[in-house]
């Protein structure tokens, strides 16, 4: 059986290692990455964007992390940018991550009162579907909204039913 790290270990763990990253300035210096993950998953979320502020250079993981820091202090605008940044600019596994969490701004965006409409390339997910049924409801679009959570719905269920028949299938 796998072993699962409670909450509060995981706490531990970022404590332990931002704490150990403050005691080198040399860390410090190099690790701005980690540093500022650890804090994000502190939620200390100002600290977190100071530390990838500084950042000269940053990498996509910078950005990556940059653009749910600011997801997290509902700085929605900057976030879109960067992650319309990020997916212009970035070529990975992460693509479909990439594109659920912009859903997730614009659906917020839409929720303040922001229109903000991207072309999705694929809505085959129930996260997409989710997001979607959410920007809908912030520009009043009830039924259109309500009939997106039904796919949602449907796209989760079947989701969750080929990982289980995945995770059984190992059991068997």
């Amino acid at each position: 059986m796998p072993f699962c790290f409670p909450a509060t270990s995981k706490l531990f763990v970022h404590n332990n290692g931002l704490s150990t990253i403050n005691k080198n300035a040399v860390l410090s210096d190099s690790m701005t990455f980690e540093k500022a993950y650890c804090l994000y998953r502190l939620n200390r979320t100002q600290e977190s964007f100071a530390v990838l502020s500084k950042e000269n250079n940053p990498e996509a993981k910078h950005k990556e992390l940059k653009a749910q820091v600011l997801y997290r202090m509902e700085r929605f605008v900057e976030c879109l940018e960067l992650y319309k940044d990020l997916i212009k600019n970035t070529q990975d596994d992460y693509e479909a991550e990439r594109e659920t969490n912009l859903s997730a701004v614009v659906a917020s965006l839409s929720l303040e009162g922001t229109k903000t409409s991207l072309p999705m390339s694929r809505d085959d997910s129930y996260e997409l579907s989710y997001n979607e049924s959410i920007r809908l409801l912030g520009e009043g679009k009830n039924a259109e909204a309500e009939a997106q959570l039904c796919k949602a719905e449907t796209l989760c269920r079947k989701s969750l039913e080929e990982e289980i028949e995945d995770e059984l299938a190992l059991i068997r």
